[in-house]
């Protein structure tokens, strides 16, 4: 049972720096050791525990236009909070909207090959261990 929690905890931690290092080709400040190091805490946290709500501020925390949130379901997905400026530009936000849906669809196949590996890796584990040995039939037993 242990052994089943520490795998879990590493496969969570795994796919954790996994999602970080996507997410850096994007976003330059998560190409830092110690943010990437948090950021793949905060991420491994949530697949641990899901809930609703903000999980990680992307982009720099002085602009923080770019957060990873959970949704309904505990599925996570780029959001782009970028406050409404006086004068709207439609073109940047249909980018933002373009590359929030770019973004959220990469981490999700992430998350579902992951979720297919750890499936995998179950049946194989479940493969492998010895059957327990019968005993042979005897005429009473009939």
């Amino acid at each position: 049972m242990i052994d089943r929690h520490r795998r879990r905890h590493r496969l969570r931690a795994v796919q954790g720096r996994r999602i970080v290092d996507t997410l850096a080709e994007h976003f330059p400040d998560l190409r830092d050791a110690l943010s990437a190091e948090v950021a793949a805490a905060r991420i491994a946290t949530h697949l641990a525990d899901p809930a609703a709500g903000e999980i990680l501020i992307l982009d720099s925390p002085c602009v923080a236009n770019w957060r990873l949130k959970s949704d309904d379901r505990g599925r996570l997905r780029v959001a782009c909070t970028r406050l409404p400026s006086a004068s709207p530009d439609p073109f940047q936000e249909q980018e933002d909207l373009q590359r929030e849906g770019d973004l959220t669809a990469l981490i999700q196949n992430l998350a579902d090959d992951a979720a297919k590996l750890s499936w995998i890796a179950l049946v194989r584990h479940l493969r492998r261990r010895p059957k327990p040995e019968r005993s042979p039939r005897t005429a009473r037993d009939v």
